[in-house]
């Protein structure tokens, strides 16, 4: 690279933030891969987890609980997905927004400490992992569509191909070009590995409810290494 700039900004905030989307997007690569999801990604015993959804869907603050628990962070909002299906970790820090910070003290107690500034007009802290990363590229083992509710029951749904494709959809994924054989190869690949929504109203139901998930994806129940 030569001197020139990536990025700028009129705050010192604001240059972060912009910093920070101009990597995402280099490691990202759209041009290169099957598509780019709007998604967190975690990992265990070689396999992938996609948590997939729309903002305020509770997928960073999951993953966040998730990789102190062990799993392998790959991303917590932005997973790149290789032409073979496997997924791919960006290694970038924990993007926080204030609504998910009493939720994950008891996951994240250094939280405070994180430094904290405004992106999109809003506060974030970046905080760094508390648990591994994952570099990838690792194979999909299960999708899940994390949803908070305040209020509601935890349930657990399977999901059809079908759902899991327009729910993708909705989660306005990048992808830059999609020919016959992409559609075909993307098609096969939302039927590669289970699939369930997941509602729930306070994040100690989310992890119960993972766990549930990926029981029943035929996951093994401890990590024996991280990618």
């Amino acid at each position: 690279m030569d001197n020139t700039p990536i990025t700028a900004g009129d705050t010192f905030d604001e240059a972060i933030a912009r910093t920070v989307s101009e990597l995402v997007e280099l490691g990202c690569a759209a041009a290169h891969r099957l598509l780019v999801l709007h998604a967190a990604g975690v990992s265990r015993t070689g396999r992938g987890v996609l948590l997939i959804g729309p903002g305020g869907a509770g997928k960073t603050t999951l993953a966040a609980a998730l990789n102190a628990e062990g799993f392998g962070l790959l991303g917590d909002d932005v997973v790149p997905v290789n032409l073979d299906g496997h997924l791919l970790g960006l290694g970038m820090n924990l993007c926080l927004k204030a609504g998910s910070w009493p939720a994950l003290a008891p996951w994240l107690p250094d939280l405070d400490r994180a430094p904290l500034i405004e992106r999109a007009g809003q506060p974030v802290r970046f905080s760094p992992p508390p648990g591994p990363l994952t570099r990838g590229p690792v194979p999909v083992g299960a999708f899940l569509f994390p949803r908070y509710q305040p209020g509601s029951e935890p349930a657990l749904q399977p999901l059809e191909p079908v759902a899991v494709l327009r729910e993708i959809v909705m989660a306005e994924p990048v992808i830059s070009t999609l020919d016959a054989e992409r559609l075909n190869t993307l098609t096969d690949w939302v039927s590669s590995a289970p699939a369930f929504a997941l509602t729930y109203a306070h994040l100690d139901q989310a992890l119960a409810l993972t766990e549930r998930a990926l029981a029943a994806s035929d996951f093994p129940t401890r990590d024996q290494g991280t990618c």
